[in-house]
């Protein structure tokens, strides 16, 4: 699908379509009038999901805004994937996060927040509670700093109203401040125009849990003295109008207060802190103070006095109902409901689907009644996999009756917590209550064309979808209970894109948040649907010797060998950290070779491309700089070892190489191989044609090398759990080759390659090399706001033992690691490796045994 292409302005002397004598359109007229037609059918629409002034611009993102943009993505996720109201089932959930995101974000309170959140969910999700569980953070002023400060930049001039000792107060001497006076010596060579237009608060006035791993306390900040004085006027005024406490002694252990609306925008107050930094300093307690304020509320000018001769104000009292957290809050009637017909109504999901038929996994709306076995429907069609599909049975492990009177807790953000009933009580076919939409179909998949009404120029859609895939991610990938700290990313994420409407800061942040969860089948598809194309030199590069070397070149100036330094006058170590934290793997070794092949891609073709390289020369290594062009498309890349230029090639009598990285038909080299004494698979990358397989010909029967497991359910917890789906199978094909088999193998080894592996690794072969790159499972694709494009890992795989292959690989009997030596000798070390191995009857035995 292309733009649409504007028509040619008509010219003067034919002013209409040409017809012919017989009064037709002319064929000139008609190709034109039919290539503007499918133009136009094919150009992309026109965004409609745009604020009414056009695209929001950026800005920073703080973080009271991340808290709440957090707690909407949380709830946001857990009543779309796993809530079964109708509501939810017919909403487009796309637009509504959207209003969400522009709504939601400038909450100032913890009931602002509360209050938007309920009025967001309260039509599609009406029996989902939302209340305050824990106290208020409305007076930490620091919620109102940016949320992902750079530690790099030049701490701002001190305030006037912030005096160092109360400042002092705040920092422990010896940890941050010294750290933050190192990093902005280092920082004298950048240019002082872009660190101050780039400038963000020191990292030790961070706080909270989002950045618990940056440098400096968790302390909250103070305005100064003056800005205590006015806060305590305007505190006493307001105290008039409210009820007296009841239990003072509470509020001595709880003094945070809660703001009225109208007093929102003014400065927070902290009276814990105050009391615990300045009230020590007077020698008076807080009993003092308390005993004070309720003796005489309205004594602001003794107050203001007390202020400006001792170091603690009087603490006003504050309303008791909005610092105190709340009480579970009761279940709705409609999840109590009682009487006859009723039935329960709840999720049954397998894997990621989203409704569209290509996805690997399936999501079905069940109902059964409590003392009856549920009913799953009609059952899904065979899959090409001879295996049973997600949802063809409910029974088993994956199916866990719920209850309606049981809501799942959700914890979310600034104290809120919220309850999500996971089953429903259903009326006649409908989920109580009932929607007023007598229509009970599904909104539509979030397909490309829905895709395409967003707008990623608007600040809300690039948030909407770090949103998006924070969430599928969170609920659908299948190791994700393994990222330890799931919210961080996902705060660093939306940080970035707000501040910035550049795309390639939205791949970074998505991309880094495909590294954060380890996928290594994760990817962004950018150019409808696909990859961004790039382009190459005519070398490879690999990583051997923990060094970034040419393993492979067809260019003359470019030797096998080389260690590159320095690419376009960069430094390759500075290189190589900004490229790993964009490259998503499930192994530091898978991630470091993706991101070598990576380096030298470019998306001009005929890009020059500088290289500073360390060549072997006679005594020692000597300093070269030379220049390549990337002329070749990265999708087809060269080899990067010195293998065999035949990708089927009998080495010997009897020894034979098949590399199934480039050989497509392996059912044909099969037949080659029927008199072979000895085959070396090399599987060092993906197959050239994903479903094929060698494997086939060595087995006799149907082969389960692998069993799968995808997140079902959900629990009573509103999780979806990893449970077994099936056996990932092999089944036999002829010719039955019956010799004798050495595979190589590295990082590179993934996909379809790395279940042959596995699969040979079953039958005893020996495999030579380094482990694989341990990412296989189910890939599921999503779109994007703004039509860009998600590939992400939907499954996990486990050997017959239990033993899990994500992060681990198949491992090699035979480990063996190249050398820069060998690589300038043009061996291919894995390939000597393997036939030293063969002609050696006890090493060979030997490897066998184990």
């Amino acid at each position: 699908m292309s733009r649409a292409v504007p028509a040619p302005e008509p010219s003067a002397t034919s002013s209409k379509p040409q017809t012919t004598h017989d009064g037709g359109i002319s064929r000139r007229a008609w190709l034109w009038t039919s290539t503007t037609a499918l133009a136009a059918a094919c150009a992309r629409p026109q965004p409609t999901q745009l604020p009414e002034g056009g695209p929001e611009p950026a800005r920073a993102l703080t973080r009271r805004g991340a808290e709440n943009l957090i707690a909407l993505a949380e709830l946001g996720g857990v009543i779309r994937w796993l809530h079964p109201s109708d509501q939810a089932q017919q909403c487009e959930w796309e637009p509504l996060l959207l209003a969400g995101i522009r709504g939601v974000e400038s909450a100032g309170t913890q009931a602002e927040l509360a209050e938007g959140l309920r009025g967001l969910v309260a039509e599609v999700a009406p029996t989902v509670s939302i209340w305050a569980s824990d106290d208020d953070d409305d007076d930490d002023e620091s919620l109102d700093e940016p949320a992902c400060p750079d530690p790099d930049a030049e701490p701002d001039a001190e305030p006037d109203d912030a005096p160092d000792d109360a400042r002092a107060g705040e920092t422990e001497p010896g940890t941050d401040d010294a750290a933050d006076d190192d990093d902005a010596k280092d920082d004298d060579a950048k240019d002082d125009d872009a660190k101050q237009s780039r400038a963000r608060p020191p990292a030790d006035k961070l706080a909270g849990k989002f950045m618990s791993d940056r440098p400096g306390p968790p302390a909250r900040t103070k305005a100064g003295a003056a800005s205590d004085r006015k806060q305590a006027e305007e505190a006493a005024e307001r105290e008039a109008e409210l009820e007296e406490s009841d239990d003072e002694a509470e509020f001595e252990a709880e003094p945070e207060f809660e703001a009225e609306p109208e007093f929102e925008a003014e400065p927070e107050f902290d009276v814990d802190e105050t009391d615990e930094a300045e009230g020590d300093d007077a020698g008076e307690t807080d009993d003092d103070e308390t005993e004070a304020d309720d003796n005489d509320p309205e004594d602001e000018d003794e107050g203001e006095d007390e202020d400006e001769g001792e170091p603690n104000p009087p603490a006003p009292k504050p309303d008791p109902e909005p610092t105190e957290p709340e009480g579970r809050p009761p279940l709705p009637d409609a999840l109590l409901a009682e009487g006859e017909g009723l039935e329960i109504t709840q999720w049954h999901r397998r894997g990621y689907s989203d409704g569209s038929d290509e996805q690997p996994g399936c999501a079905r709306r069940i109902r059964h009644t409590p003392d009856a076995r549920p009913d799953c429907g009609a059952p899904q069609p065979k899959r090409r996999r001879a295996a049973d599909t997600p949802c063809s049975r409910c029974d088993g492990d994956s199916f866990r009756p719920l209850t309606p009177g049981a809501p799942a807790p959700v914890e979310l953000a600034r104290g809120l917590s919220g309850l999500v009933p996971t089953a429903l009580w259903t009326r006649d076919g409908r989920t109580l209550p009932e929607s007023e939409t007598p229509d009970l179909e599904p909104a539509p998949t979030f397909d490309e064309r829905r895709a395409w009404d967003y707008d990623l120029r608007d600040r809300g859609t690039r948030l909407l979808a770090v949103i998006r895939t924070w969430s599928l991610l969170r609920h659908f990938f299948a190791h994700r209970e393994r990222v330890a700290k799931p919210r961080q990313g996902l705060l660093e994420a939306m940080c970035a894109v707000a501040e910035d409407d550049s795309p390639t800061t939205l791949h970074a942040a998505l991309s880094t948040l495909l590294r954060d969860f380890g996928d290594g089948n994760g990817e962004l598809c950018v150019d409808a649907g696909a990859g961004a194309r790039r382009f190459v030199p005519a070398l490879a590069l690999r990583w051997v010797e923990e060094r970034v070397v040419v393993g492979r070149s067809e260019s003359e100036a470019a030797h096998p060998g080389d260690v590159i330094t320095a690419i376009d006058g960069v430094a390759i170590d500075e290189l190589l950290a900004r490229e790993l934290s964009l490259s998503p793997a499930a192994t530091a070794s898978a991630a470091i070779e993706r991101t070598v092949t990576r380096l030298l891609a470019r998306p001009e073709r005929g890009a020059t491309i500088a290289l500073e390289v360390l060549r072997d020369g006679k005594d020692t290594e000597q300093s070269v700089t030379l220049t390549v062009s990337a002329d070749q498309r990265s999708d087809r890349p060269m080899l990067a070892d010195p293998r065999p230029e035949r990708a089927l090639d009998e080495l010997r009598e009897g020894l034979w190489y098949l590399d199934a990285t480039r050989v497509r038909r392996l059912d044909a080299a099969a037949r080659r191989l029927r008199k072979a004494d000895a085959v070396i698979v090399d599987l060092r990358g993906p197959l050239a044609h994903p479903r094929a397989s060698l494997l086939a010909h060595f087995i006799d029967e149907p082969l389960g090398v692998l069993t799968e497991r995808v997140p079902a359910g959900p629990n009573a917890d509103a999780q979806l759990s990893l449970e077994p789906l099936a056996d990932r199978l092999v089944e036999p094909d002829g010719p039955r080759l019956r010799c004798r088999v050495l595979v190589l193998a590295d990082p590179r080894t993934r996909g379809r390659a790395e279940l042959e592996l596995a699969g040979f690794d079953l039958l005893g072969a020996t495999l030579v090399g380094s482990a694989s790159a341990g990412d296989l499972g189910a890939i599921a694709h999503a779109w994007l706001p703004g039509g860009w494009g998600l590939r992400f890992t939907t499954s996990e795989l486990r050997r017959g033992d239990g033993s899990r292959l994500w992060a681990q690989g198949v491992r090699p009997s035979v480990p063996v690691e190249p050398t820069i030596a060998r690589l300038r000798a043009n061996e291919d070390q894995l390939l000597a490796a393997a036939i030293a191995t063969l002609d050696d009857p006890a090493r060979a035995a030997q490897v066998r045994t184990k």
